[in-house]
């Protein structure tokens, strides 16, 4: 089951977002966070993906 981490500075993208994929029964939202800082913390599980600009999503 694939795990996905939400990261993005608005709060409803997010909400939508999960929401989505709740729908779906092979995807898991393990977390979320506002900022890119947030997510790098130790209580985050896994960390953002790339090492680009920040995209959103």
């Amino acid at each position: 089951m694939p795990s996905v981490f939400l990261l993005d500075d608005h709060e409803i993208v997010r909400r939508g977002i999960a929401q989505l994929l709740e729908t779906e029964d092979d995807i898991c939202v393990v977390g979320e966070a506002r900022h890119r800082r947030r997510a790098r913390s130790p209580g985050a599980l896994g960390r953002p993906a790339g090492t680009g600009r920040p995209s959103g999503i």
